[in-house]
């Protein structure tokens, strides 16, 4: 219609000027072909048509009107029928407030979507049962809502509707809602317990999530799905029944819910995603009923096995693993802080990524010669781990492809990753300590050959028969005063190795210091493996420093306030550069990175360093390292080079 218009406008260019356009077109251009429209003209009349539906969208969109404390629209159906939704309530509204049936003797039957988001003073809210729709974060952030109704006629709970409503202790669900959508309720901390009914079909992504007043809760029976973190962090669970007819649970569903005892599985399960139990610590019992054609718990073991893989999905506290399993999952005993030993069966080949994060009562771990991987972190913050108990040789725990991160935990003092003090155990036939190590730094867990150094092979005996190695975490002291800390008692095959913790009080005053591959102390051969947090900070006369090949790991805040260090060569094999390193060494104006295995570098590492310093590091990782060297404190000037 639009078209037509402008078109018959543009024959009419001769009897009349108009407004329509700004260049005049010729009468006999058009009636050569009435049809014809030139492409500026089109594209003109594109603009025009849109802007005219835009007007007329405007024009049929209701003008917001007001009710007291709330705002609303007046819409009419299909048939002609007029209906009110409530869009605003005033932020400023306070107490109880009552949401009229009828507005200008027009049904209420909406409420829109944030219509109440931030009435954080509102009490308590009476919905009228016309209410058939309560649109996505409806009532978001009303903190003081202790109590609401929902209508009967309501048949879905939308989005985020009663997100942060945390001071609901309660809420009854009517049986015609048919989903809950995500975020619904999610931080209502206050709710100890609910109901959902029968006819619910799915529970949406962080429906509850972070409801940790929440003690129990009823799922109905029927086709249902649990969607992603739908009850993640609900710490107060103890206890819910997953009944017969749930399919599906998504990823953390119930992830942290460390309240949590026991977990029946139905056989009607026949999907649960990545994560699904993390960090329920606190469960002891876990069953898998019979039937369930896709996991079952074998063997009486109190875990969740996936049968076509033999992967270990979830245990717990009481976990005994099967020797049919051939993997430890991702997240598999995360959060198990009452596991404080296990035994993993020859038959396992893998260990997952953080499948024992966070086991703090782990004290003692068995791993047979047949795992060919430790991944990201398996057992990182497992902080009371002392004794791994490897069941082959050194030269094939060596060969194992093991995450740099696996053995480490937070040291909040230094605000830093560190490694576990944990001694390793060669050989089925070593002996079980009775007393653990104490507290220290353990030895850099190997990963594959090309990614980690191995051992440097000493052609004589590294120790005389007499001279026994002191055991993991012992101070040793050189006769020029330097310190070391054993890291590793080595083995018939490898070294001891040490880290430098102390310089000697001739090193603190030196413009140059050498740092040794190997130190002898009382006739035993050690290899420096690397440099302790603080090693050397505020050695005010440094001025170069070249770091061995042998080592692999920088300490926290090893070189900080080290004000007149000019140049850093890092060898080889270096891995980690911890937090604050090189933080203040002002002067510092060349950094040679020949490592291709840095992995790390520490929050701050190289702030206040100078200005026109520059990084170079080997060409393949140019590209790499750039990236995980940005944002470590240095100025922007700073370059990184090949």
């Amino acid at each position: 219609m639009k078209r037509r218009y402008v078109q018959k406008m543009l024959t009419m260019v001769l009897a009349a000027a108009m407004v329509c356009s700004s260049v005049p077109v010729a009468a006999e251009t058009v009636s050569q072909n009435e049809t014809a429209v030139t492409v500026d003209t089109a594209v003109k009349l594109e603009t025009v048509e849109e802007a005219d539906a835009a007007d007329i969208a405007a024009d049929q969109t209701p003008e917001e009107e007001k009710e007291g404390n709330l705002s609303y629209c007046i819409y009419q159906e299909s048939d002609g029928t007029q209906y009110v939704e409530i869009t605003d309530c005033d932020e400023s509204a306070e107490g109880a407030i009552e949401i009229p049936k009828k507005i200008k003797n027009i049904v209420v039957k909406s409420i829109g979507k944030r219509a109440f988001d931030e009435c954080s003073w509102l009490t308590s809210v009476k919905i009228p049962e016309s209410v058939t729709s309560i649109g996505s974060y409806a009532f978001s952030g009303c903190s003081r809502l202790t109590s609401i109704e929902i209508p009967v006629g309501v048949t879905s709970i939308l989005g985020g509707a009663f997100r942060g409503c945390s001071g609901l202790t309660s809420i009854e669900i009517p049986e015609g809602v048919t989903s809950i959508g995500g975020y619904a309720f999610r931080d209502c901390i206050g709710l100890t317990s609910i109901e959902i009914p029968k006819g619910v079909t799915s529970i949406g992504r962080y429906a509850f999530n972070g409801c940790i007043g929440l003690t129990s809760i009823e799922i109905p029976a029927g086709g249902m799905r649990i969607g992603e973190c739908a009850f993640e962090d609900c710490s107060g669970l103890t206890s819910i029944e997953i009944p017969v007819g749930v399919m599906c649970i998504g990823e953390y569903a119930f992830g942290g819910c460390s309240g949590l005892t026991s977990m029946e599985i139905p056989e009607s399960v026949t999907c649960i995603g990545s994560y699904a139990f993390s960090g329920c610590g606190g469960l002891t019992s876990i069953v898998v009923e019979a039937g369930n054609t896709v996991y079952d718990s074998r063997d009486n073991c109190n875990a969740i096995i996936e049968k076509a893989t033999n992967t270990l999905i979830r245990g717990c506290n009481n976990t005994k693993i099967p020797a049919s399993v051939t993997s430890i999952g991702d997240f598999a005993f995360y959060g198990c802080s009452g596991l404080t030993s296990i035994e993993i069966p020859a038959s396992v080949v893998s260990i997952g990524i953080n499948a024992f994060r966070g086991c703090i009562g782990l004290t003692s771990i068995e791993i047979p010669m047949s795992v060919t991987s430790i991944r990201e972190r398996a057992f990182y913050d497992c902080s009371g781990l002392r004794d791994v108990y490897y069941t082959g040789t050194q030269k094939q725990w060596d060969a194992i492809k093991i995450d740099y991160w696996a053995f480490r935990y937070c040291d909040e003092d230094l605000d830093d990753e560190i490694l576990i003090p944990y001694t390793l155990h060669r050989n089925s036939s070593d002996e079980r300590p009775t007393v653990s190590p104490s507290p220290s730094p353990s030895e850099k867990p190997s990963a594959s050959p090309s990614e980690q150094p191995s051992p440097a092979p000493s052609a004589t005996p590294s120790k005389t028969p007499e001279a026994d190695v002191p055991a993991t975490g012992t101070t040793l002291k050189e006769k020029t005063g330097r310190e070391f800390q054993v890291t590793d008692a080595g083995s018939s095959e490898s070294k001891p190795s040490v880290t430098l913790t102390k310089l000697s009080a001739k090193e603190k005053k030196a413009k140059k210091v050498t740092i040794p591959k190997n130190v002898t102390v009382d006739n035993v051969e050690y290899q420096v493996t690397g440099i302790a947090a603080k090693a050397f900070k505020n050695s005010k006369k440094l001025q170069s420093i070249v770091i061995p090949d042998t080592i692999t790991e920088i300490g926290a805040s090893s070189f900080e306030g080290c004000q007149s260090l000019k140049s850093v060569t890092i060898g080889k094999n270096v891995i980690s550069i911890g937090k604050n390193a090189f933080k203040n060494c002002k002067n510092l104006k060349k950094i040679t990175v020949k490592s291709t295995k840095l992995k790390k570098v520490g929050k701050g590492a190289l702030t206040g360093i100078n200005a026109k310093c520059v990084i170079k590091v080997p060409k393949k990782q140019l590209k790499s390292y750039k990236s995980l060297f940005k944002g470590k404190g240095q100025k922007k000037s700073v370059k990184i080079k090949k």
